[in-house]
């Protein structure tokens, strides 16, 4: 497994290659109407961010897009889509994320690492609690066709982040 800079054309591999789940909570929270036009936008948006990165696979294939992504001062948003072969980086990119990018953007002073996902991503939600996040709030109404998504977040409390 090895890390790369999110350049346009793996973005749009992983994009166009998500597994359902991931299309179904970004596609119902975007202008898109296919899998074309949501892989071109998000390229568009997050291609060559130093913020977001793509994991491949041991035999070379982009499997996954992250990223810690500071929409505010000392707020992180956390960003994830991946391949079906999520499982070839699973550990990994888990790893990475509890013991490397969130204590970094810690110590780089940030207060609050929030997620904004769909309420029928289960596997979302059982990720963002693995990496110390918390369910915080509902918002009904929020997709496309009305669907309802949910904020994890994790939020420093005195001198450590928890929620």
């Amino acid at each position: 497994m090895r890390l790369v800079d999110a350049n346009r054309e793996l973005l749009r591999h992983v994009a166009v290659n998500m597994r359902d789940r991931d299309y179904e909570e970004f596609s119902a929270a975007s202008w898109a109407r296919n899998r074309e036009e949501l892989a071109e936008a998000l390229a568009s948006v997050y291609g060559g961010r130093e913020d977001v990165w793509v994991a491949c696979s041991d035999d070379g294939v982009p499997v996954a897009v992250g990223g810690v992504i500071q929409l505010r001062p000392n707020v992180i948003t956390l960003l994830f889509y991946s391949t079906p072969r999520m499982s070839d980086v699973f550990m990994y990119v888990t790893r990475l994320f509890k013991t490397k990018l969130l204590p970094a953007m810690e110590q780089a002073g940030a207060h609050r690492v929030e997620c904004i996902t769909l309420e029928t991503n289960e596997s979302a939600h059982r990720w963002l609690r693995l990496l110390g996040l918390k369910k915080e709030a509902e918002h009904k109404f929020f997709g496309r066709e009305g669907q309802t998504y949910l904020t994890y977040s994790k939020v420093k409390d005195a001198n450590t982040i928890s929620s």
